[in-house]
Parts: structure tokens; C-alpha cells; sequence
């Protein structure tokens, strides 16, 4: 009887290491390439359509989001259906919809300040100008966060191949049409001290309900004469800035980056917009940053 005691009691404490083991391994996997765990995607869907939209996280900073939005052949856009006479139509109503009333379907903690009643009236595209028909719904926005909303359907529809600035009808403005040569996005200044300040286009990182998405900032430092090793040290540090970085001193040092890693896509998309092209390789951010969705 004894030894049986000690047989079930030694395979008891086997389990339970096994088990820690398999759990710490869990803790220290690899960060793969997001997809949304919590759609069954098994399913072979009809339509399997991409939008490229702009978004913002908790602190303001925008990102871009390529939906991938799986439907059947009987999925209807609710309000705008019967205007959809091509796929420019769909492509600019969906657009849409999915920065106001099918919002619901973009990742939790992203937002987009356009009020969710807002419709499309009409739209109509001028020598690549969209001009966009918005109802009065829209003019109900925070004016708190007029830039957002106006950069957030800037990039969005500049997104669109043939449109190369948008205008708002019945916004009251100065200003007529926008472009993204109008804004900066995500931008902070390092050094508010220096008069001589040199752009930097850094990537780094948020997290977005428990997902982690590439974000560009612009900042503004002070030139350095050795422009790796300023864009290098900027990589490695956030301090000032309300994202992370997944790239450590070490990392660079060993050139330790592997693709299908945020890291890869951090440190070379870094690069490439610095004009430091080292690695022949074509990186597209909306292949990174994507969630899929499924309209029913």
C-alpha cells in the first residue's frame, strides 16, 4: 500500500512539472504576426474584401488598420446598397461604414471621433479631389478632436487608388480640401530646446485589445552626425512617448531580426522611410497591421 502511495505521488509531481513547463514556454513563445483568435475563420465565405482605413488608439495616436471583412453573397451594406452601382461605389461606401456605423467590427479600444449616425449623402470624385456629402449627423462631432477626425479620413480615402485629397461639403473652414501633405501624423519633438531639428520617421508599437499594431510617428530631434546611430537610438527608446518598442540595443548589435516578427517589420520599415535601404525587401504595413471581420 505504501509504495503504491509513493508510485501516485512521484507521477503526481511528474504532471505537475510537465505542466509548469509547458505553461513557461507559453510565457516566452515568439510574437507571430496577429490574427484575430476569436473568429472561426474555417469557414470558406463567399467575399473576402480589404479596406484600408485610419483609426486612433486610447491616447490619440493614429494607425493604420487593413480590415479584411469575410460575407457571403447575400450580405447587404445597411443604408447604402441600392447606391452601389460598381466597385468604386462599394469600396467608398464600406469605407465609410466602417468609420461610423460598422465601427462595432473594428477592434475594441480604437476609435474613430466621427459620430456612428453619420451617413454618405453622396460622393463624388473631380481630378483625384473626393468630395464627401456627409450628413448633419457629422457636424455634431467633439470639436476636441476635429485634426483626428480630419487626418483619420484624409489617409483613409487618399488610400483609394485615384483620390489624392478629400474635400467635406458644407464644412466650415478655410480651408476646401485636405491632403496628407496637410498634416503631420503622430508627432513629438525631443528636443525643444535646439533650433536645429532633424525629421525622423520611427516605427513603434501599440497595443490594442491585447493585439499589437504598427504605428509610424514623426519626430523632431536634434541632428546628429551620424544619422544610424540617432535613428538606432531613437528605436530603442520611448520615453516620451505613449507606444513601445519591441527592438532592444542588443538586437541591433547582433542584427538579430527574423522575419514574421514585429521586430523585422519595426526595425526595416524604419529604415526604408530614413532612406537606409540595406535589405532588398518590399515591406507592405497592411499585410502587418490587419483584423478580420465577418459581416453577416
Amino acid at each position: 500500500m505504501l509504495n503504491k502511495f509513493y508510485i501516485k505521488f512521484i507521477l503526481f509531481i511528474v504532471i505537475v512539472f510537465l505542466i509548469t513547463i509547458i505553461i513557461d514556454k507559453n510565457k516566452t513563445s515568439e510574437l507571430p504576426i496577429i490574427y484575430d483568435n476569436d473568429i472561426n475563420y474555417q469557414k470558406t465565405y463567399d467575399n473576402e474584401d480589404e479596406y484600408l482605413i485610419y483609426v486612433a488608439d486610447k491616447n490619440n495616436i493614429l494607425f493604420p488598420l487593413n480590415i479584411i471583412a469575410c460575407s457571403d453573397d447575400n450580405f447587404n451594406i445597411n443604408y447604402y446598397q441600392s447606391k452601389i452601382k460598381n466597385e468604386l461605389d462599394k469600396s467608398i461606401y464600406m469605407t465609410f461604414s466602417l468609420l461610423t456605423n460598422y465601427s462595432n467590427h473594428l477592434p475594441q479600444e480604437t476609435f474613430t471621433f466621427i459620430p456612428k449616425t453619420t451617413k454618405l449623402l453622396s460622393y463624388n470624385i473631380n481630378e483625384g479631389v473626393l468630395e464627401l456629402n456627409l450628413s448633419n449627423d457629422f457636424f455634431q462631432y467633439n470639436p476636441k478632436y476635429e485634426s483626428e477626425i480630419l487626418k483619420i479620413l484624409t489617409y483613409t480615402f487618399t488610400s483609394i487608388t485615384g483620390v489624392n485629397e478629400i474635400k467635406i461639403s458644407k464644412l466650415e473652414k478655410h480651408q476646401t480640401t485636405f491632403s496628407r501633405d496637410d498634416f503631420i501624423l503622430n508627432m513629438f519633438i525631443e528636443d525643444k530646446v535646439s533650433n536645429d531639428l532633424e525629421k525622423f520617421n520611427i516605427y513603434y508599437i501599440t497595443e490594442v485589445d491585447k493585439k499589437l499594431y504598427l504605428v509610424k510617428t514623426t519626430i523632431f530631434d536634434s541632428s546628429s552626425t551620424c544619422k544610424v546611430v540617432k535613428i538606432n537610438n531613437l528605436l530603442t527608446n520611448v520615453e516620451n512617448i505613449p507606444l513601445k518598442t519591441l527592438i532592444t540595443k542588443d538586437d541591433i548589435i547582433k542584427n538579430a531580426f527574423s522575419e514574421q516578427n514585429l521586430t523585422f517589420y519595426q526595425y526595416y520599415l524604419t529604415y526604408f522611410d530614413n532612406n537606409i535601404k540595406d535589405l532588398n525587401i518590399n515591406i507592405d504595413i497592411k499585410n502587418i497591421n490587419f483584423h478580420i471581420t465577418i459581416f453577416n
